[in-house]
C-alpha cells in the first residue's frame, strides 16, 4: 500500500470543513463566494495530484491499462454513489410521508440517482469520475502525440493544459447554450432527466481541467522541490517557503473572487470564465501549499481521509442540520457570542456527528466507500463476531 501524503489529507480535510460550511444558509454572501470560488475544484486538483503520485498515467510511453485503471476509479467512485443514492431513497420517502418534499420531486430525485445526475451533493462523484477518466486520456494520448513532435516536456505539458482549457470552456459554452431548454422544461420528466444527463457529461468534461492542473501541478512542485533541495538544506525552509507561497495566493484569491460572485459547480454557473479558473486555482493551491507548510493535525486529517463520507452524509442525512440545532441552542445561552462562533459551533458539531457516522461505515459497511466487497464485508463481520 502507498505512503498517504499527510498534506493532501489535510488539504481534503480543510476542504471538506469548507463545503459543509459552505452549505450553511446564514453564512455572510462575501464568505459564501470565496468558499465557492475553489472549495470543489480543490478536490479536482488534489485527485489529479495524485494521480501524477501513482503513476496512474505519464507521457514518455509507459504503459496504461485503461480499462483496468477505470474499473478502479469505478469501485473507488461510482460504487460509493451508488450505494449511497439507495440509502437516500428511504430517507426521500419519510420526507415525502411527512409531506417535506411532493410526489414530483421524489419521482425526479429517483430518476436523476438512476441517470447518475444525483441527488444533492451525489452530483460530484460522478463529474469526478468523468473528469479522472477524461484527464488520464488527454494526458496519455495527447501527450504521447506532442512528443513525437516536441522533445520538451515542458512544453508538452502546456499544451496538454492549453486543451483541458479549450474542453472546459467548450462545454460549459455548450451548456450555456442548451440550458434555457433545461430550466424551461425543468417541470416534465423527460426534460429534466434528458438534458440533466447530457450536463452530467458536460459537468465532468468541464471540470477536468482541474484534474489536469492537478497533475502538472504535482509535477512542478516535485520539479522545485528538487532544485530548493541544495539551496534549503532543512525541511523547514521548505515548508516555510510553502506556507508564504500559500498566503500569498489566498490574499490574491480573496481579492480576486468576489469580483466573480458565488459559482456553482453542480449548475455549471461558473459567471466570468477568466475569473472562474484563476480563482479556482489560486484557492486551491493556497490551501495545499498552506497544508504542505503545517505540521499534521491528526483530527483534521482524518477528516480529510473521510471526506468522501462526510461529502455523501453531512446534507442529505441532516447531520449538519443537527449541528445547526446545537449552535442554536449554543446561542440561546451565551447571547453575546459573534457570528463566527455560532459557525464554529455549527460545523464542529457536524463533525462530531460524522466521526460516529464514519466509525459505522468503514467498521461494519466498508463495501459502502468501495473499500470491500459485500462478500468481504460479511466474512470479516462473521470472523469477528464468531
Amino acid at each position: 500500500m502507498k505512503k498517504r501524503i499527510t498534506y493532501l489529507d489535510l488539504a481534503k480535510g480543510f476542504g471538506i470543513i469548507l463545503v459543509v460550511l459552505g452549505h450553511m444558509e446564514n453564512i455572510s454572501s462575501e464568505l459564501r463566494i470565496w468558499i465557492s470560488s475553489f472549495h470543489m475544484p480543490l478536490f479536482f486538483v488534489i485527485s489529479g495530484m495524485l494521480m501524477s503520485v501513482k503513476n496512474e498515467v505519464g507521457i514518455a510511453g509507459e504503459e496504461v491499462n485503461l480499462k483496468l485503471l477505470t474499473e478502479k476509479k469505478a469501485k473507488g467512485i461510482l460504487v460509493p454513489y451508488l450505494w449511497f443514492s439507495l440509502i437516500y431513497i428511504p430517507i426521500d420517502i419519510m420526507n415525502l410521508f411527512i409531506e417535506n418534499v411532493d410526489k414530483h420531486t421524489f419521482i425526479q430525485n429517483v430518476l436523476d440517482s438512476v441517470t447518475l445526475s444525483g441527488v444533492s451533493v451525489m452530483w460530484f462523484l460522478p463529474a469526478l469520475f468523468i473528469a479522472e477518466i477524461t484527464s488520464i486520456i488527454m494526458i496519455k494520448k495527447q501527450g504521447e502525440l506532442v512528443r513525437k513532435h516536441i522533445d520538451n516536456q515542458a512544453a508538452v505539458y502546456g499544451i496538454i493544459l492549453l486543451e483541458a482549457f479549450v474542453l472546459s470552456i467548450f462545454t460549459f459554452r455548450i451548456w450555456q447554450g442548451i440550458r434555457p431548454v433545461y430550466e424551461a422544461g425543468s417541470g416534465s420528466y423527460i426534460v429534466a432527466t434528458v438534458y440533466g444527463f447530457i450536463r452530467v457529461i458536460l459537468r465532468g468534461l468541464c471540470m477536468s481541467v482541474h484534474v489536469v492542473i492537478g497533475f502538472v501541478s504535482f509535477k512542478l512542485i516535485t520539479f522545485a522541490e528538487k532544485k530548493l533541495d541544495g539551496k534549503l538544506r532543512k525541511e523547514d525552509g521548505t515548508r516555510g517557503l510553502a506556507l508564504a507561497l500559500g498566503v500569498i495566493l489566498f490574499v490574491i484569491n480573496m481579492g480576486l473572487c468576489l469580483k466573480n460572485s458565488a459559482v456553482d459547480n453542480h449548475f455549471l454557473t461558473l459567471n466570468n470564465l477568466l475569473l472562474y479558473y484563476m480563482c479556482a486555482f489560486l484557492g486551491s493551491m493556497a490551501i495545499i501549499m498552506i497544508c504542505k507548510g503545517l505540521d499534521t493535525i491528526p483530527f483534521i486529517e482524518f477528516l480529510g481521509k473521510n471526506s468522501l463520507i462526510i461529502m455523501a452524509t453531512h446534507l442529505q442525512c441532516y447531520l449538519l442540520y443537527a449541528g445547526i440545532l446545537i449552535a442554536i441552542a449554543i446561542d440561546a445561552y451565551v447571547t453575546r457570542a459573534k457570528s463566527y462562533v455560532y459557525m464554529f459551533n455549527s460545523v464542529l458539531f457536524t463533525m462530531l456527528f460524522e466521526v460516529i457516522v464514519i466509525f459505522v461505515i468503514n467498521r461494519f459497511f466498508p463495501f459502502v466507500t468501495g473499500k470491500k466487497s459485500i462478500k468481504e464485508t460479511f466474512q470479516f463481520l462473521n470472523k469477528n463476531i464468531n
